[in-house]
């Protein structure tokens, strides 16, 4: 199971095994690095923003340890359940040519799928981890599915698809992840990435994952509302997880090609 945070202009890699059994995951690589922001955040433009930095880090895992290629994407954030049917899974799976699946802790709420009334007593209705009930916009079309992810936790994550999955095998592999509300993947991610910053940047004020970051004053998390700036943490970006460990690992490519995904490569150039 392989994990990227990028938060604080703070990318950290790291890979897990264990796969679908949590109690038995540990550490088998870890790359953590800061790194300089070039966009500007931009609301339904994100992947422009981060996109760049992770695909860096899959080729620094695809030359130094190609037994350790994900086989799937976890993207804390959207797929299809985007403004344009397009948000930063599909992006990264684009580009990558990875499976990517997108896991969003808050509803974004476009092409009529609000927090209605409605949508809450669905919430509601959900009984135990693993039920959920599918988003449907206005058109008609299902853009991804709210999904009580955990016993422990009665709000939902809203997951969609980002590329090369279907919507039930996204939700399924979702909740397989989960130990509480947020999947593990994503939630050691957050843990780790903050554990760097209060190590190299104790000034900063971090909080639980379940939570959200709570910055220090004048920063900014995208699941909160944008503040003043700080020099030191711009902007608080999403965390990305790729799990690697849902099945036998891929044997390492000879070295990276222009090929797809049934070639065992991210095609990316040589």
């Amino acid at each position: 199971m392989l994990v990227l945070s990028l938060s604080h202009e703070c990318l950290s890699t790291n890979v897990f095994t264990g796969g679908f059994s949590q109690a038995v995951a540990k550490v088998l690589y870890e790359d953590t690095q800061m790194v300089t922001l070039t966009a500007p955040y931009i609301a339904g433009f994100l992947a422009f923003r981060e996109t760049p930095f992770v695909l860096d880090a899959l080729q620094r895992l695809e030359r130094d340890k190609p037994a350790l290629l994900p086989q799937v994407v976890f993207v804390d954030g959207n797929g299809l359940l985007h403004y344009r049917e397009f948000g930063l899974a599909c992006h990264l799976g684009v580009k990558s040519g990875l499976p990517c699946v997108g896991v969003a802790k808050n509803l974004l709420q476009v092409q009529g799928i609000y927090k209605s009334e409605e949508h809450q007593s669905q919430i509601a209705a959900l009984q135990k981890g693993g039920d959920s009930f599918p988003l449907i916009a206005t058109s008609g079309k299902v853009l991804g599915k709210a999904l009580r992810s955990s016993d422990k936790s009665r709000k939902p994550v809203y997951v969609s698809v980002g590329h090369k999955i279907s919507l039930d095998t996204a939700v399924r592999l979702t909740h397989a992840c989960c130990r509480f509300r947020v999947p593990e993947p994503i939630r050691q991610a957050d843990c780790r990435s903050r554990e760097f910053l209060r190590s190299h940047f104790p000034a900063a004020q971090t909080g639980h994952p379940e939570q959200g970051l709570q910055l220090a004053p004048g920063s900014f998390s995208r699941d909160a509302e944008r503040t003043t700036t700080d020099e030191s943490f711009k902007d608080t970006l999403g965390r990305l997880c790729l799990p690697v460990g849902l099945g036998t690992p891929r044997d390492p490519p000879g070295r990276a090609r222009r090929s797809g995904w049934g070639e065992g490569s991210l095609g990316f150039p040589a």
